[in-house]
């Protein structure tokens, strides 16, 4: 099964936590690099119970999500997504995306934040 790569961002931008999750694999496995969590520490979601726990607060949260910069080839993708807060911060990530039968298998991230 082919991944769903534009339901996938539709999910995402919108914050859609039920159609988001339904994205990840059961073994999942998430990493963020940020400046809170740097190379020898980084924020490590393994397993969809894991991610859900994850996706459920970023979907309370406000701000918006906006994709760009995309680049999809077979089982892999990559992109930037910019989140935008209430008060015009912004983080920037970069991710890259494996997936396997329609499902994502691992993402990776790095961020930079507005202080």
């Amino acid at each position: 099964m082919a991944f769903d790569y534009a339901g996938f961002k539709a999910a995402f931008e919108a914050k859609n936590y039920q159609a988001w999750i339904d994205f990840y694999a059961d073994d999942a496995v998430w990493t963020e690099y940020r400046h809170f969590n740097p190379p020898q520490n980084p924020n490590v979601m393994r397993g969809k119970d894991a991610i859900d726990s994850f996706l459920k607060s970023i979907c309370a949260q406000p701000f918006t999500i906006r994709f760009d910069d995309e680049v999809v080839a077979g089982d892999r993708a990559a992109f930037r997504f910019i989140v935008t807060f209430p008060d015009g911060k912004q983080i920037y990530e970069h991710a890259l995306l494996d997936t396997e039968g329609g499902k994502v298998t691992r993402q990776v991230e790095v961020e930079a934040w507005d202080q």
